[in-house]
């Protein structure tokens, strides 16, 4: 059974949330050292040094989560979009 057009909007505004919290993990990967870094750190440092220095990238981009409330409003706005469209 194929969804219907307002399935589908609200479903593209619930892709683009999740897309949106989500950012803060390409930011931490492009941050955190390469592993053989991270190893070498390790091994000179300690494992503290190198808490410390992956705990700087969390601070600095924090996990976030997606937020039922605010999901709901996107979804709904998604289908008032829609409708405004069709009464054009």
């Amino acid at each position: 059974e194929k969804p219907t057009e307002e399935e589908v909007v609200q479903k593209q505004a619930e892709l683009k949330y999740q897309y949106e919290v989500e950012v803060y993990k390409e930011q931490r990967a492009r941050e955190y050292p390469p592993y053989a870094d991270q190893f070498d750190q390790i091994f000179h440092d300690g494992i503290d040094a190198w808490k410390a220095t992956i705990l700087d990238v969390k601070r600095k981009y924090p996990k976030e989560v997606m937020q039922p409330e605010v999901l709901e409003e996107r979804k709904r706005q998604a289908l008032a979009d829609l409708e405004a469209s069709r009464a054009e």
